[in-house]
């Protein structure tokens, strides 16, 4: 009995085999797509010079022209987002009442509009990132996806510059409106640094007081209003150093029970030099010291229901939960889009052992992978070293995965390569003894030894 359900079962399977030419099966793989998508991106020339040099003498245009044609073209845009980054409060009688991101957006126009895909960027840091920040470099890639045929959306977080802080006639940080990183913090820390060119005296942050925010639900926020302002229905996402974390579990959490994000709202992911784990790494870094104002985030965020941390009356557990949730390698493995994870073996920021963490996840994933290069620092000075290299990256990285057959999306940067430099090659492949988290990144939480040093966490 069993033969006989098995040989017809395979003569279907050979006759639907031999229907189609072999290029076209292979073309149906989303696997074979990524990976020749990595392989053009390993091809990519590839000339990195030292750090502190100007990205004009590459791209012919300056930073201030670049900046000057974001914010001539682009328009600063007010996005809703819900505060327990899952569900939004006209779903939920008990939910935190929503907030409101800040970010800049162009979108492409005519009858094949909706066709094109859209790219949402977000920023990195904590409390003190900004799309207006990090070297330009988002600002610059945005003015290149929209000159590719791109929707784009570039978005503060709600931890971001753009998002928490407000700013008076003379365009001065205004301390009454503003809101700090932490509870008792400083509410204009670091507004200052905001390019004057980008504040805007009539807004008022609503964001939740809060240290290492997000949860991820600010990214797919923005996603969801890029798709209902241009009716797309194909997107991206590009994150670097927190903010690349924050893609990751953007990713890893839409589609879930428990959000009104759907499944298919990203659909491929780029990240540069994620964070790894705010929990454990700090066992690893030399300059350890302990992220108080995690605990106060906790407390706030223990008060947002849905947010996923437990009622503040079990302080230790509410922090083990909020640091559970910012933590991209504990998320990449749920992701079921294409996810391309750019690290380098000198990044001061993120350090290496979250990049081998980040390298054996990405092995195991059906459309994941890590790339490692041999200099260059952190995401936004990826930028800075070789423009011509990021910027092809991700130029290659969308056009192959989102709009292969589109021919109103292009893949040019506007400015040619100065050339290969063979001192300085990618690394494809730095392997460990164990492809195992637990021998890369500590297992052990900071909370512990964070009791009775930071305030709401009592003693042991």
């Amino acid at each position: 009995m069993k033969n006989s359900v098995t040989k017809p079962t395979l003569c279907v399977l050979c006759f639907f085999l031999l229907s189609f030419p072999r290029g076209e099966l292979l073309a149906a793989s989303p696997r074979h797509e990524f990976d020749t998508t990595i392989r053009a991106i390993r091809e990519i020339p590839y000339n990195p010079r030292p750090i502190p040099t100007s990205t004009s003498d590459v791209t012919k245009i300056s930073e201030a022209n670049s900046r000057a044609l974001f914010l001539s073209t682009f328009t600063r845009v007010l996005i809703p987002a819900p505060a327990n980054g899952k569900t939004f409060a006209a779903s939920n009688p008990a939910n935190h009442p929503d907030i409101t991101l800040v970010g800049y957006l162009r979108v492409q126009t005519g009858p094949d509009a909706a066709s094109r895909p859209g790219i949402v960027l977000t920023h990195g840091g904590v409390g003190t990132g900004s799309i207006a920040q990090s070297s330009q470099f988002l600002i610059h890639i945005s003015n290149v996806l929209f000159a590719n045929g791109y929707h784009v959306l570039a978005v503060d977080r709600r931890d971001g510059l753009l998002s928490r802080c407000a700013y008076t006639a003379a365009l001065a940080p205004d301390p009454a409106r503003s809101v700090p990183i932490f509870v008792g913090g400083n509410p204009v820390e670091e507004c200052i640094n905001l390019n004057v060119a980008f504040r805007v005296p009539a807004f008022t942050p609503n964001t939740p007081v809060s240290d290492r925010s997000g949860l991820g639900g600010d990214i797919l926020a923005a996603a969801a209003f890029l798709q209902n302002q241009t009716g797309t229905t194909v997107m991206g996402a590009i994150g670097g150093s927190r903010g690349g974390m924050h893609v990751i579990r953007a990713a890893a959490m839409q589609g879930g029970a428990d959000t009104v994000f759907p499944a298919d709202l990203l659909d491929a992911a780029l990240i540069l030099s994620p964070v790894g784990d705010e929990n454990t790494n700090r066992f690893s870094d030399s300059s350890t010291t302990f992220p108080c104002g995690i605990v106060t985030a906790a407390q706030v965020y223990s008060g947002i229901a849905g947010s996923g941390v437990r009622d503040f009356a079990d302080p230790v557990g509410a922090t083990e939960d909020l640091l559970g949730i910012n933590n991209g390698l504990g998320a990449i493995t749920n992701v079921e889009i294409p996810s391309f994870i750019v690290y380098t073996l000198t990044d001061d920021q993120t350090f290496a052992h979250e990049m081998l963490a980040y390298q054996a996840k990405t092995r195991r994933m059906k459309l994941g992978e890590t790339l490692i290069l041999a200099r260059l620092g952190h995401f936004h000075e990826l930028f800075q070293a070789d423009p011509f290299w990021i910027d092809q990256v991700v130029l290659t990285y969308f056009k192959r995965l989102l709009a292969k057959d589109n021919l109103q999306i292009g893949a040019d940067p506007g400015f040619p390569s100065i050339g290969p430099n063979s001192d300085n090659p990618l690394i494809v492949d730095v392997r460990v003894d164990r492809d195992d988290r637990d021998d890369l990144v500590s297992q052990q939480s900071i909370v512990p030894f964070m009791r009775g040093i930071c305030p709401g966490l009592p003693a042991p």
